[in-house]
This record gives structure tokens, C-alpha cells and sequence, in this order.
């Protein structure tokens, strides 16, 4: 069974803190690594995973590894502990988008900063031939300064590899899929598509997250769409949000 005490060691080097979040495929855990003294989250697969789950968290790892940017949560190292694999990660110290939306619906500037910083991270990400496919608040991570991080590309698709689902599979969360998506447009399907023209068009994907944190709930059917503009030059006001839990 993965350990879930305060001060277990995980693969030899990374000290367990505490557990800030459990789902179906995995639980991700806070740790200090003991080597370079510093903290990172740490995504460990369920013990007892299928084989199916081990091979999309294995892709997981590589596709974030692969990429390098600011708006998009860094990939340090993929680690085995005899029980399960380990993706480490950065650990951003804020919380989810979804936790903010709970609180009411975010003030229109604040909506602007997040949607830019996640069309920013997505355009790198379509840049490198690498599809997200599953943009929700709860994968939207926002820093104390504000800067919004996109995480989990557990089910992420990339240009060149092996597919892991089967052919004509939807995948992502429903509510928040662009409508191409959601209808299997060939567009949605190729991360070679054209790149948007710059951070002031976010990508579709970013959109329906973007209407959530307008409106303080789930896009309705008819989509929520952002038309916001982001200044590159724009202020960062101190944040006084706890850690996500």
C-alpha cells in the first residue's frame, strides 16, 4: 500500500509532507527533496494500476518533460519506489482555479490575467505538437504572485507516439471541452493545427475555464466563451490566497 505518513521517504530521497490531493488514477503528494533542499509535489500512481493507467502516466511524464515554460507546471523526474511510479513535479504554492471559483465569481481582471497566462502556456504546449485536452479549473494552478500554471497532462495527446485510448475515444471533461472536441473535428485531433496569432486570441480550450471563473460555475451548454485581452506589461497585485489544501 503508498505510504501516506508525514515523513516517509519516497524513491530513496523526497520526504513526504502531507497529501494535497487523491484521484481516480493517482494521489499527489507534498515532499522536500533532500538533495537540492527544496519542495516538490509528487503524482503517485495508485498501487495495483492497470496496465493502461501505467503506460499513460509513463506518457504523462515525457510530454511535460518535454516541455518548458513558465505557464505550465515543470516536470523534474519520473521515479519508481517498488510500489508504484512517481512523476516529480513543481510544487506551486497557491491553489486551483477551482478553489477560487468556489469562493464566488472572480472579478473580470483577475478572469483576463488567468486565461491569458493559460492560452500562453497551451500556445507553447501546441507549439511543440502537444494537445492538453483536458483545460479545467481544477488543472488551472494560480501561484500567490498570480501566475496561473497549467498541470496534468495525464491524458494529453502528442503529434508523434502511441495512442493509449482507443480510436474515436472522447476524452476530457465534458463541461469544459471545446466544441470541436466534444464533435471529434480533425482540428482537436491534430496538434499541428496553426498556432494562435498571439496571447490576446487564447486558444479555444482556455475559453469555457475562462467563463466558469466569470460566472462562478460550470459553463451552461451554450458554452461561455472570453473575448479579454491580456497586457503583457501588466501589474501583479500581491495575493493573500492559502496554499491549495
Amino acid at each position: 500500500m503508498a505510504s501516506e505518513r508525514p515523513g516517509d521517504l519516497l524513491a530513496g530521497r523526497y520526504r513526504r509532507v502531507r497529501t494535497i490531493g487523491v484521484g481516480g488514477m493517482a494521489r499527489v503528494h507534498l515532499a522536500e527533496d533532500e538533495r537540492l533542499g527544496r519542495r516538490v509535489a509528487i503524482k503517485q500512481l495508485h498501487a495495483e494500476s492497470p496496465d493502461e493507467a501505467v503506460a499513460r502516466f509513463g506518457r504523462e511524464a515525457k510530454l511535460g518533460a518535454s516541455l518548458n515554460h513558465p505557464n505550465l507546471v515543470s516536470i523534474y523526474d519520473i521515479e519508481s519506489d517498488g510500489e508504484s511510479v512517481l512523476i516529480v513535479m513543481e510544487y506551486v504554492e497557491g491553489e486551483t482555479l477551482q478553489q477560487a471559483i468556489g469562493r464566488g465569481p472572480l472579478e473580470a481582471q483577475r478572469v483576463t490575467w488567468v486565461v491569458g497566462d493559460v492560452a500562453a502556456g497551451l500556445d507553447h504546449a501546441h507549439g511543440h505538437g502537444v494537445v492538453h485536452r483536458d483545460v479545467k479549473p481544477a488543472n488551472i494552478l494560480i501561484r500567490h504572485d498570480e501566475v496561473a500554471k497549467l498541470a496534468d497532462l495525464g491524458i494529453a495527446r502528442a503529434a508523434e507516439g502511441t495512442a493509449i485510448t482507443r480510436a474515436g475515444t472522447v476524452m476530457g471533461t465534458a463541461a469544459y471541452m471545446a466544441p470541436e472536441q466534444l464533435g471529434g473535428d480533425a482540428a482537436s485531433r491534430s496538434p499541428t493545427r496553426p498556432r494562435p496569432s498571439s496571447a490576446s486570441s487564447p486558444p479555444r480550450a482556455a475559453q469555457p475555464a475562462g467563463g466558469s471563473a466569470s460566472d462562478g460555475r460550470p459553463p451552461a451548454s451554450s458554452r461561455a466563451t472570453s473575448s479579454s485581452s491580456r497586457s503583457s506589461s501588466r501589474p501583479r497585485p500581491t495575493a493573500s490566497s492559502s496554499p491549495a489544501q
